[in-house]
C-alpha cells in the first residue's frame, strides 16, 4: 500500500477556503443521507420489479435472459406488444423505475446530458455517492488545495476550484455514450487543483507513506518530486478512461479538471496577470505583520543595521499608517542615528494612541521588545509611566514597579519626577527603595516644589 500524505512547500496563512470546502462537502453528504437511502430503496424496489416482469417476458418469448447485453437491451426497449399479458404490467414497472431513477438525489442533482443546468454544474461538485468516494476526494484536497489556495488568494481559489468542476462537467457530458449517466463528486474540481500545482509546485516533493507486509510488516515514508508524480497519475487517468470503459469512476472527469487547472495556471503566468495582480493582493494579504512593501524594505534595512535607509522607508509610512510591527524598528532607528528627541515624541503619541484605544497588550508588547532590544532607557519618563500603569493593570507587578522606578529616576528633583511618585504611593506600586528615593527628593528637591515635598512626605506617613 502506497498513500500520499504530504508535500514539503510551505503556506503563509491557514487556508480557510479550504477548510470551509471540506466542511460544505462534509456537511452535504451527510445532510442528503437520509434522502439517499430512501432514494436508493425505492429505485431498487421499482428496478427489481421492472427487471424480473422483462425477463419473465424474454423467456415466454424464447430469449436469452441471462445474456446481460440482450437483457440490458430489453430494458431500455422491451419487446412487448399492447396484446401481451404482461404489456401493462411492464410499461407500469417501466414508468415507476424511470421516474424513481429520475427522483434519485444523484440523478436530481448531478449532471448529465439529460439534466445539464447552472444549478446542477454547481451541485453535482458537492455530492458524493459513499463516505470512501468522500474520503479520497477530501484527502486530495488536503494534500494540495491548501498551496493553491496560498498562491492564488481564497477568493479566487474558490472561482478557480468550482470553474475547475464545471469545467470536467463539461467534458463529461459531451463524452458519455449514455445521456442519463450522472456525474456527482468533487474529484473533476480537485483534478484541476492538482494540475494547478503541478505548474506552480511541480518542484516541490510529495510525500508518501508506504506499507508492505510479504513476511513482516516493511513500512516508512520517501518523497517523490510533484513534477513527476502528478504526470504519472494523468497518464493514468487517460489509460483509464481508454480501457475501462464500464468503471463508475469517471476518469474523463479528472483528465477535464487536470488540463483546465494546468492550463489556467500557464495562462496567468504567461500574461502575467498573476504578476500584475493576483500575487501583489495576495502577499499584502498574506502579511500577518501588516506591512507593505517598502516598510518590509525598511524593517529588512534595520535588521542589516542600515538605521538612515531603514529611517527613510519606516517614518514616512508610519506617519500615514500606524503599523504596529515597524514601530520598534522605527524607534531603534531614530535611537541609532541621534535623533532620541524625535524617537521619545514618536513613542509618547503612539503610546498614548495606543492606551486610548485600550491596547494594554500591545503596549506591553513594545515594552518586552524593548528590554530585549536593550532600549528602554531611551524611551522617555512618560511613556515609562504609561508601562508602569499597563503591566499594573495587566498583573504584570514586578515590571511594573521596574519601570516606574526608571521614570522617577530619569525625573529626579522635577516636577513630573514628584507627581510620579505621588503617584506610585496613591496606586501601591511600591518598589524597592520607593522611601528612600521620596526623602532625597525632599532633601534635595528645590523649594519651589515645597507643595510637592509636603504631599509626598504626607504618603511617606502614611
Amino acid at each position: 500500500m502506497i498513500v500520499p500524505i504530504g508535500n514539503t512547500a510551505s503556506i503563509r496563512r491557514l487556508p480557510y477556503a479550504t477548510i470551509l470546502l471540506i466542511f460544505v462537502l462534509c456537511a452535504v453528504f451527510f445532510a442528503m443521507q437520509p434522502s439517499v437511502r430512501r432514494g436508493d430503496a425505492e429505485f431498487y424496489r421499482c428496478y427489481g420489479e421492472y427487471i424480473n416482469l422483462v425477463a419473465v417476458n424474454m423467456e415466454n418469448k424464447g430469449m436469452d435472459s441471462f445474456d446481460s447485453e440482450a437483457l440490458a437491451a430489453e430494458m431500455k426497449n422491451p419487446s412487448v406488444f399492447e396484446e401481451d399479458s404482461l404489456f401493462n404490467f411492464i410499461s407500469e414497472a417501466k414508468r415507476n423505475f424511470e421516474k424513481a431513477s429520475k427522483n434519485h438525489p444523484f440523478t436530481k442533482f448531478g449532471v448529465s446530458r439529460n439534466n445539464i443546468s447552472f444549478v446542477t454544474l454547481f451541485t453535482s461538485m458537492f455530492i458524493h455517492s459513499d463516505v470512501f468516494h468522500l474520503i479520497g476526494n477530501l484527502w486530495f484536497l488536503f494534500l494540495l488545495g491548501f498551496n493553491i489556495e496560498d498562491i492564488y488568494g481564497r477568493i479566487n481559489y474558490l472561482v478557480f476550484f468550482i470553474l475547475s468542476g464545471i469545467f470536467s462537467s463539461f467534458l463529461f457530458v459531451a463524452s458519455a455514450s449514455d445521456p442519463s449517466i450522472s456525474l456527482i463528486g468533487a474529484s473533476g474540481a480537485i483534478s484541476g487543483v492538482m494540475g494547478a500545482f503541478l505548474v506552480k509546485l511541480y518542484k516541490t516533493k510529495i510525500k508518501f507513506f508506504y506499507w508492505f507486509f510479504p513476511v513482516k510488516p516493511l513500512f516508512g515514508t520517501f518523497l517523490i518530486y510533484a513534477g513527476f508524480c502528478l504526470p504519472l497519475w494523468f497518464m493514468q487517468q487517460i489509460f483509464e478512461s481508454a480501457s475501462n470503459l464500464t468503471s463508475g469512476i469517471a476518469f474523463i472527469a479528472h483528465i477535464g479538471g487536470f488540463l483546465f487547472g494546468a492550463l489556467t495556471a500557464m495562462l496567468l503566468i504567461a500574461t502575467k496577470i498573476e504578476e500584475r495582480f493576483i500575487s501583489p493582493k495576495v502577499e499584502e494579504a498574506s502579511n500577518l505583520l501588516g506591512m507593505n512593501k517598502e516598510e518590509q524594505e525598511g524593517v529588512e534595512a534595520y535588521l542589516e543595521h542600515e538605521y538612515t535607509k531603514a529611517l527613510t522607508l519606516l517614518s514616512s509610512n508610519f506617519d500615514r499608517k500606524r503599523t504596529f510591527s515597524v514601530f520598534i524598528p522605527l524607534f531603534a532607528s531614530l535611537v541609532k542615528t541621534n535623533e532620541l528627541s524625535k524617537a521619545q515624541k514618536t513613542m509618547d503619541v503612539y503610546l498614548n494612541e495606543l492606551k486610548s484605544k485600550g491596547m494594554k497588550t500591545k503596549i506591553k508588547e513594545i515594552y518586552s521588545d524593548l528590554k530585549d532590544e536593550g532600549l528602554f532607557e531611551n524611551a522617555s519618563s512618560s511613556s515609562k509611566v504609561i508601562f508602569a500603569i499597563t503591566l499594573k493593570e495587566l498583573g504584570e507587578n514586578e515590571e511594573s514597579r521596574i519601570a516606574l522606578r526608571r521614570a522617577i529616576e530619569q525625573e529626579k528633583y522635577t516636577v513630573f519626577g514628584y507627581k510620579t511618585l505621588l503617584t506610585a504611593y496613591r496606586q501601591e506600586m511600591h518598589f524597592e527603595g520607593i522611601n528612600e528615593i521620596a526623602k532625597e527628593f525632599i532633601d534635595k528637591g528645590s523649594d519651589e516644589m515645597s507643595e510637592l515635598k509636603q504631599k509626598l512626605a504626607r504618603s511617606i506617613n502614611e
